[in-house]
């Protein structure tokens, strides 16, 4: 029985597959199972997975379903003691597994790790860092604030502690990950890696670009979870919670390929709304600047000076988290 199950769910995902795969069997620690699950792809995703040669990569064919369906499947299946998730289109550092088993195993009281998460573009250059916050024990009023675990890409849980829960809501179009880490914190604690070892791909067309979805799923999230007894006395969190999901809205926004600025403003004001004091924050005027610019120029024009300050602010760390290295064995004869 392995050590450590990785399900990665992949739908349409031949652009990407190959190197996030590539990322997984190169860690350094090898125990493991990789189940990948492909829920009725229509493109090549599987004829890449095929190319690999790997015993402990499993092919799991599916009926088509959303993400958190797709998790569950891989989850339903899934030996090792312990069990992560990574998306077919972001990478992990070649010690993310052996780095979380140990914290876990010097955690005796904690069931769940994650690490620091950075963003990458779709050509796999370095792009921000996107959450190293360093919370652990009980998270739940952290994660009430900010999803600090950034992504269903990061963290490792004890797969009891995941049944207990029955996995991912498959009835959340977004943000899964965020609600499945509020319903382990309720019991379970956290403990955390310190360093960078998710490079979580912005993608135009990915299902995290859709401020409508995140906003409905969120929303959703954050009532039941303050409607959960666990929250019963942190009621008083709820103006700087909703505030801070629309400061990220904004950000969101203008993150996006083509800015959009009024979106963005719009989450602005309801931060404001949601929390006053919002206005006092750097945030605040970080946000309007940026919206401003965007409304206020062509969206090449836009790109090219985002482009230019990413350049110029780029630093010597950010350099250094380089891109795993592909090295994949294929079968006879080889695939173009």
């Amino acid at each position: 029985m392995p050590a450590i199950s990785v399900v990665i769910p992949a739908f349409n995902a031949e652009a990407t597959i190959a190197e996030t795969v590539t990322s997984v069997l190169q860690q350094s620690w090898q125990d493991f199972e990789l189940l990948v699950v492909n829920p009725s792809s229509s493109d090549r995703t599987r004829e890449r997975l095929e190319q690999f040669t790997d015993a402990r990569l499993k092919i799991i064919d599916a009926p088509r379903g959303n993400v958190s369906a797709t998790r569950n499947r891989g989850l339903k299946l899934a030996c090792g003691e312990f069990v992560t998730f990574l998306d077919a289109d972001d990478l992990w550092t070649v010690d993310k597994l052996a780095a979380q088993l140990k914290a876990l195993q010097n955690s005796p009281d904690a069931s769940i790790c994650y690490s620091f998460t950075d963003c990458i573009d779709e050509a796999g250059n370095h792009l921000y860092p996107a959450n190293h916050d360093a919370w652990t024990g009980d998270v739940y009023a952290q994660l009430l604030l900010s999803n600090f675990v950034a992504s269903g890409s990061n963290f490792m849980a004890c797969r009891e502690a995941l049944t207990e829960v029955q996995g991912f809501d498959e009835s959340l179009s977004n943000s899964a990950d965020l609600d499945i880490c509020l319903k382990l914190a309720v019991k379970h604690q956290f403990t955390v890696v310190r360093q960078v070892q998710i490079l979580y791909r912005m993608v135009s067309k990915s299902q995290s670009t859709h401020s409508a979805g995140m906003l409905s799923s969120n929303l959703t999230i954050l009532q039941r979870a303050y409607e959960h007894p666990k929250a019963s006395h942190l009621q008083h969190l709820k103006p700087q919670s909703y505030a801070n999901l629309y400061r990220f809205l904004s950000y969101k926004a203008l993150q996006l390929p083509h800015c959009y600025g009024w979106v963005a403003l719009k989450y602005w004001s309801r931060a404001i709304r949601s929390r006053p004091a919002f206005i006092t924050t750097p945030d605040c005027y970080r946000i309007l600047a940026k919206a401003f610019l965007a409304v206020s120029m062509s969206n090449s024009a836009n790109l090219a000076l985002r482009a230019w300050i990413r350049k110029a602010t780029k630093t010597n760390a950010d350099q250094a988290i380089a891109k795993p290295q592909l090295n994949i064995q294929k079968k006879s004869p080889a695939e173009p």
